[in-house]
């Protein structure tokens, strides 16, 4: 071969490389909707509480190299509602509904499975805002029902993590489907969804 050509092919060699490398990396949007739960049980109190409500979330994310990224996004858990107690039995219940929101940030790692599928793992932290809200029935001892409302906010931010598959469809587009995992205050928080990305 001459050296004109293996000049050429060194020449594409070396631009066609960062194209290759490019397909593993950068910016990416998406939104997903699945279970979103909520889980309290304080055994000192007897509180109880278990229910889930579809939760929906946006993100956006960049993908430094196949393997590594870092995501964000926004959730909306919808409104947990339960009633607790029972007041022919414990002369007291409370209807208390719970809603959660939160901004979250998170360093992804993905491995590969074939061209088509891959799994990814994720942690970092969630900045969440709960709202509750009960309002409570208590037998007044003489035949009646004394019939009272509540309801307070609290914020904060804890350690989440997850795990999740993907597929994808083509170059640009993906689905996944992932869990997530996180404490709202004294509450255990995850959410199950199914998801769409795009690829820019």
């Amino acid at each position: 071969m001459s050296r004109f050509a293996w000049a050429g092919v060194a020449a594409l060699a070396l631009t066609s490389s960062p194209v290759l490398a490019a397909d593993d990396q950068g910016f990416y949007v998406g939104a997903g909707a699945g279970i979103f739960g909520i889980e309290v049980k304080d055994f000192e109190v007897g509180l109880d509480f278990d229910d889930n409500d579809t939760g929906f979330r946006g993100f956006g994310g960049w993908q430094f190299s196949e393997f590594l990224g870092v995501e964000a996004g926004y959730s909306d858990g919808g409104t947990a509602s339960e009633t607790i107690g029972d007041i022919t039995v414990d002369l007291i219940e409370a209807d208390v509904d719970v809603d959660v929101t939160g901004f979250d940030v998170y360093l992804t790692g993905t491995l590969p499975i074939g061209e088509m599928f891959y799994a990814y793992a994720k942690a970092g932290v969630m900045f969440w805002d709960a709202d509750i809200s009960a309002t409570v029935r208590e037998d007044d001892g003489e035949g009646g029902v004394i019939t009272t409302q509540d309801s307070f906010s609290d914020s904060g931010e804890d350690f989440a993590y997850g795990a999740g598959l993907g597929m994808n469809l083509g170059e640009q587009a993906s689905l996944r489907l992932e869990y997530v995992m996180f404490d709202v205050s004294d509450a255990d928080a995850d959410f199950l969804s199914a998801n769409i990305l795009w690829r820019f």
